[in-house]
Formats: structure tokens, sequence, C-alpha cells
């Protein structure tokens, strides 16, 4: 298992690198900000992403999906994606 935190950011950021061998993964935004995450290597935005994360809300990617997480949030309040892989 491993745990990462990612800094809320207004630009396109890497939520999570894609990983062959992942089995599942989560994400946490504790941030009070909504969280727009895009499952594919490609730039997010608050137009062009796979899922709207609110503030103290979860995500967990489909079961299977081993690519890239990209993310954006609606504002960088110092907040976090807090990212679980197993």
């Amino acid at each position: 298992m491993a745990q990462t935190n990612v800094l809320a950011s207004i630009t396109d950021v890497t939520i999570l690198d894609s990983n062959s061998s992942r089995k599942s993964a989560d994400v946490f935004n504790d941030s009070a900000a909504t969280l727009y995450i895009l499952c594919q290597n490609a730039t997010s935005s608050t137009t062009k992403c796979s899922c709207i994360v609110p503030p103290g809300g979860f995500y967990e990617p489909p079961f299977g999906y081993s690519g890239v997480l990209k993310g954006i949030w609606s504002s960088a309040d110092g907040g976090y994606a807090r990212v679980t892989e197993n």
C-alpha cells in the first residue's frame, strides 16, 4: 500500500501515475475546493473530467483501472488529495 498527498492546484496535476500492478486506489479530497478528476493521460480541466469530487468527498477509480489520474481544483486553498494505492 502506498499513500501520497497531492497539493490542491488550479493547474492540471497528476494525482496518480499509471501502474499496471495497481489492484485498487482511492482519493479523498480534503480541500475546501471541488476536485475534478480525469481518468486519462490528458490535461484535466473543470469541463474535461471523468468525475467531480466535492470537498470532503471520496473517489475510487473503476475496478481494474491502472492508468493515470489527472486533476484540477476549483481553487488552490492549501488542501490535498489524499491518495492510497494498493
